[in-house]
């Protein structure tokens, strides 16, 4: 069983033209509300597919969420689907000038699939490789990634600096294990 709810974005605000700060701050509400409706700890994909979505739309509600979640206000991940040329080019710009990232995929039926999903916006070249680790590796400890990479001389206390940023941004889960901390990808099967 997959653990994610998909929010269809035309049909939750019921509108396919998305443009402009007003709107999406009133549909910041709708959003949250839909969001709040799936499980602690649940991935959330958000599918644009059909319809297009300005800049300061995009930053006054789903970039919001995001920031709910990163700042632990919000127990959910999130990855955006179905989203067209436009719409992904300026929620790029939104979340490399608010130094975040966030997850893209083609649409939900290829999240399964390993590397489906790639990372837009600000994410600096280190955390963006020990990202494709986690994924490669579908879960690893410090430890792991410490032992995978004997050419860096990056210590365990390192590994788990970059581990917990990933975390915190909701681009890799964490949970723990006995005494150790395990680091997942946000899509998992059950």
């Amino acid at each position: 069983m997959k653990v994610m709810k998909i929010i269809k974005m035309a049909i939750e605000v019921g509108d396919t033209q998305l443009a402009g700060t007003d709107m999406g701050i009133s549909h910041l509400p709708k959003l949250l509300g839909a969001a709040l409706k799936g499980e602690k700890g649940e991935l959330l994909v958000l599918d644009f597919s059909g319809v297009d979505a300005t800049a300061s739309y995009l930053s006054q509600s789903v970039v919001k969420l995001l920031r709910m979640a990163n700042a632990g206000e919000l127990d959910r991940f999130f990855v955006f689907t179905g989203v067209n040329k436009h719409t992904r080019d300026d929620l790029e710009i939104v979340l490399t000038l608010q130094k975040m990232a966030a997850l893209v995929g083609d649409s939900p039926k290829k999240l399964g699939i390993p590397q489906s999903l790639e990372v837009i916006g600000h994410l600096e070249p280190l955390y963006r490789s020990t990202l494709e680790r986690i994924s490669s590796m579908k879960k690893a400890t410090a430890e792991d990634l410490m032992a995978g990479a004997k050419e860096e001389r990056i210590q365990k206390t390192g590994w788990l600096n970059r581990l917990a940023f990933l975390a915190n941004q909701r681009l890799i889960r964490k949970e723990k294990h006995a005494r150790e901390l395990v680091f997942k990808p946000v899509y998992e099967e059950k």
